[in-house]
């Protein structure tokens, strides 16, 4: 019967001490729920801030696209004009290109055989002072 007490009195004693260590852990828990609880009641109003920023971003960004598509649009004729000015100079510069290559290549002929004709007439007053040492 003594075991028995014993026995009873320590299981009595572990009990207690689980039941101390688990209203201290609930304590803790509680408080961090609390503290959650303080964090999630100020969300709704950051959130709404944001939106709110957000939303004007938005706002401020189409406005500007628009300003910018306005303005796009009349700079456009100033781009085709600009486009068919450098056909017109791609037009012209080709040409240019093209006389200029034709007179070029003239010259070169007229000098090619000027030059032919210049070593063939030095080959011949070689040949003729070579002869005139022999004699």
């Amino acid at each position: 019967m003594i075991l028995m007490s014993i026995g009873t009195l320590i299981f009595s004693i572990a009990f207690f001490i689980l039941v101390v260590y688990l209203s201290r852990t609930l304590k803790h828990l509680s408080s961090v729920i609390m503290s959650m609880n303080r964090t999630i009641e100020k969300l709704p109003n950051q959130v709404d801030g944001i939106t709110n920023e957000a939303t004007t971003l938005l706002w401020n960004t189409n406005k500007t696209v628009d300003d910018l598509n306005k303005k796009l649009g009349t700079l456009t004729p100033y781009f085709y004009i600009a486009g068919d000015f450098g056909d017109s100079t791609k037009y012209i510069t080709s040409s240019f290109s093209d006389i200029v290559q034709a007179t070029a290549e003239k010259p070169e002929r007229k000098n090619l055989g000027l030059f032919k004709g210049l070593v063939s007439a030095s080959y011949l007053l070689l040949q003729k002072v070579k002869r005139k040492t022999k004699n």
